[in-house]
């Protein structure tokens, strides 16, 4: 063994933890992926989002920024159930999805509706406790190595102690980003030692002081740079049922679409910045509509008018029907339709799908 093989060593029994690596050992430490509900996002983010890392969802007021994370908390939910569930270690945990609400706006009622299992969240809504108290509580439940997702909704609407303690009147400078900035230096380590994902919900301000950039984000530089993911929220398009487009004027929406441009990136490439997904006001994000976009731009469904033609997601070839024909469908409605009724073709169908 070499002197640089005993040193890697020695590191790791003098802090008790594995840190230091060999190139080859190192290659294997690959991230997992929490995939989105919607397959539009999940091509545009190659899969999903990472575990261990910090991620912010910024954007204007009803972006979906807020139900894109309880779409997230949702998934995670049935991951670290399903982890649970198949483990064989006797002492095995099932890991927690954790929402802190500063805001005072969780709706119950809308985070069942996307899927939420709300008794199974850890809910915790600050009263008045400043913005480095709530950092130390979050600090605390990511050391507990119980919760595998914590969101924070949202960092703009923290406030530092000096603020906090100052009245109204009393001016302050640089906001909550100097304790931001200390927290995530601080957790970000602990998040990737605990493979727990933090989503720190943002708003945007209107920068005055540069007439080339628009909007700002409050927190300071130093949370961006400790973001791996950062993605950037707009709402998009209205929708009637049948999912065609609206004037900005209708008065009784079915839907709008969420625009989401990926403004950093550190675990995928970012040759798909743009993407988008559908939300029903009454049923959630719809996962099926967004999937029959995604295979018709993979090539997996062929539209000749107002025909679609699937083809078979491994070979490519034309799929047949029970009387050996080519299996085609007219008319997009009828095409999610039979997704919609037909489920267990649809998950057939779909299961093999790579969005790499």
């Amino acid at each position: 063994m070499s002197k640089l093989d005993n040193l890697i060593k020695q590191i790791n029994k003098d802090y008790k933890e594995e840190i230091a690596f060999n190139g080859n050992d190192a290659a294997l430490m690959k991230y997992e992926l929490v995939p989105f509900s919607s397959p539009r996002i999940n091509y545009m983010m190659y899969g999903g989002l990472p575990m261990g890392r910090m991620i912010e969802f910024a954007g204007a007021e009803r972006s979906g920024k807020t139900t894109t994370a309880l779409d997230m908390a949702k998934n995670c939910q049935i991951k670290f159930r399903k982890e649970f569930e198949e483990s064989k270690e006797p002492d095995k945990v099932l890991r927690k999805v954790c929402f802190v609400d500063a805001e005072n706006t969780f709706d119950v009622e809308w985070a069942t509706k996307l899927g939420v299992n709300v008794e199974d969240l850890i809910l915790i809504k600050p009263q008045e406790q400043y913005a480095e108290q709530i950092f130390d509580i979050m600090k605390a439940v990511v050391e507990t190595g119980e919760v595998g997702l914590i969101v924070l909704d949202s960092v703009a609407q923290l406030v530092s102690k000096q603020a906090s303690e100052g009245d109204m009147e009393q001016k302050t400078y640089g906001g909550i980003a100097m304790s931001l900035t200390k927290f995530c230096n601080i957790v970000v380590p602990l998040l990737g030692k605990y493979n727990c994902m933090c989503i720190m919900i943002n708003q945007v301000r209107e920068d005055l002081s540069n007439p080339y950039n628009q909007f700002i984000t409050p927190g300071g530089r130093g949370f961006k740079h400790n973001c791996s993911v950062r993605l950037m929220f707009q709402q998009g398009d209205f929708l009637d049922v049948n999912y065609k487009k609206l004037n900005r004027g209708c008065e009784n929406p079915a839907g709008n679409l969420v625009n989401v441009r990926i403004e950093k990136s550190k675990v995928c490439r970012s040759d798909r910045r743009l993407g988008f997904y559908t939300l029903n006001y009454l049923q959630g994000i719809d996962y099926i509509n967004d999937m029959i976009d995604v295979l018709l731009q993979m090539g997996y469904i062929i539209q000749n008018g107002s025909y679609f033609t699937l083809c078979d997601i491994e070979t490519g070839e034309i799929l047949m029907d029970n009387d050996g024909k080519e299996m085609k469908v007219q008319g997009k409605t009828n095409l999610y339709k039979l997704f919609k009724e037909d489920q267990e073709f649809y998950e057939n169908y779909t299961k093999n799908i790579s969005y790499n």
